[in-house]
């Protein structure tokens, strides 16, 4: 064995993995939203200044509007999926949205994580 092999052999052995099924399932709700806010920002970012409705509409569907739609959300199935929804309502309701299906669709999905829990 050369010296880089007992070196790797070394760290290999000093720094067990865990095995796939142990790892944490991501959560479907939270990465939708975590989609949302990228796809947002994309949109208030990259929208030409000289987009005629039409086009603005398009690229709205073509960005955050794949998860603002989407409908139903998919259900937290962790606490932070519960958390990502309730940042999600919170900043929609700072930028001056009101109860709209969006944010209804939020509580919906958050609530099915309490739901699943016997709450």
């Amino acid at each position: 064995m050369d010296r880089r092999q007992m070196i790797l052999g070394v760290a290999a052995a000093a720094v067990p993995l865990p095995a796939v099924a142990t790892l944490p399932a991501a959560d479907p709700l939270a990465a939708a939203l975590a989609d949302y806010k990228v796809q947002s920002h994309r949109f208030n970012t990259e929208l030409p200044d000289d987009y005629s409705d039409e086009q603005a509409n398009a690229f709205a569907d073509e960005t955050y509007g794949r998860v603002y739609y989407m409908d139903p959300l998919p259900a937290a199935t962790t606490l932070t999926g519960v958390a990502a929804a309730l940042r999600t309502m919170l900043s929609e309701a700072e930028r001056g949205a009101e109860l709209d299906d969006f944010i209804e669709r939020n509580i919906r999905a958050a609530l099915a994580y309490f739901e699943r829990e016997g709450m």
